[in-house]
């Protein structure tokens, strides 16, 4: 046993192993681990369905701790008034807000898997007039920065579950910190100006936007349909 846990801590925790660089790196040279990937370095760097896995694993971690030891931090109490003091219908729609959040958070690695397709080929459309990667090699982009933004926003995460408030406040300042690490991402991997950048920005947005719409919509049928949800806040 000794041995075994000593060969997991020299393998993911050695300084020098491809897990930490690769961290490192997607930091301060995003251009050189994706792009390297891509044209075709692959020891000095974790591949991207490696690095994907580890990402899974963090976001079950969280799922198991939260299940397990804080099962009632996401329903963000202290945001709603006393329920005695509200409408049946205001009611209803605390109670739907709270299980959405535990939806959100929960399959919140479920959710971002199934989008990265459609992030894919929303980042190949913002930059259709550059050739420099196709499609797949988008797909690759997208898969090394969700990767990378799910270990650290699950690891903070699971850091805060003690404190329903800082997660709440920390999930507000995660969507900023996503959308900041996807715009340096791409500013390094296509050497953009600033101008650029910003013009880039909001076309992705505005796509995100749509897309995230129709997603939400169609969970909300899903739920309705397919779940008793509804029936439980009713009753």
């Amino acid at each position: 046993m000794k041995k075994l846990i000593s060969d997991a801590t020299e393998r993911f925790f050695n300084v020098d192993n491809t897990f930490l660089i690769t961290f490192k790196h997607l930091f301060t040279k995003p251009d050189e681990v994706i792009g390297g990937y891509i044209n075709g370095v692959r020891r000095k760097y974790l591949n991207p369905i490696s690095y994907l896995t580890i990402a899974i694993t963090f976001g079950g971690l969280f799922v198991y701790v939260c299940t397990e030891f804080f099962p009632n931090a996401l329903d963000f109490d202290f945001r709603y008034e006393n329920s005695s003091s509200l409408t049946e219908a205001e009611n209803l729609g605390q109670d739907f807000q709270k299980t959405w959040n535990t939806y959100l958070f929960k399959y919140q690695s479920l959710f971002y898997i199934a989008m990265l397709p459609f992030l894919a080929l929303m980042s190949r459309i913002v930059f259709i007039n550059k050739k420099q990667f196709n499609l797949s090699e988008h797909f690759v982009i997208n898969i090394y920065a969700y990767s990378h933004l799910s270990i650290i926003i699950n690891t903070v995460y699971m850091l805060v579950l003690w404190n329903s408030k800082l997660l709440y406040y920390v999930s507000m300042v995660n969507l900023v910190f996503q959308i900041g690490f996807f715009t340096w991402v791409f500013y390094k991997l296509f050497n953009l100006t600033i101008k650029q950048t910003i013009l880039k920005l909001l076309l992705f947005l505005v796509l995100f936007a749509t897309i995230c719409f129709v997603i939400m919509l169609i969970a909300i049928v899903y739920i309705a349909l397919f779940t008793d949800t509804f029936q439980k806040m009713a009753a």
